[in-house]
């Protein structure tokens, strides 16, 4: 089952948001991106992933842990590849 996109990611994103806004950041770094990991692995569907960019951000590394099996990491994989953009 898809973990639900916590609550606390979203408090967190919105302090980004206000430290963006009160600290100057040099422009020829760009547009401050967001990567998102989950520490524990996780399996997210397609409702989640949309959920994660609806909230800003720009890049959600879903990782299969541990990488003992090479079939299970293969497996994770696959359930996981419709994901990408």
């Amino acid at each position: 089952m898809p973990e639900p996109v916590g609550e606390d990611l979203e408090t967190h994103l919105e302090g980004l948001r206000k430290a963006v806004a009160e600290v100057s950041r040099p422009a020829q770094l760009g547009r401050l991106e967001i990567n998102f990991m989950q520490i524990n692995p996780v399996e997210v569907d397609a409702d989640s992933a949309r959920r994660y960019a609806e909230l800003g951000v720009d890049r959600l590394l879903v990782y299969p842990l541990p990488l003992e099996d090479p079939a299970e990491v293969s497996a994770f994989l696959q359930r996981h590849a419709d994901l990408t953009r």
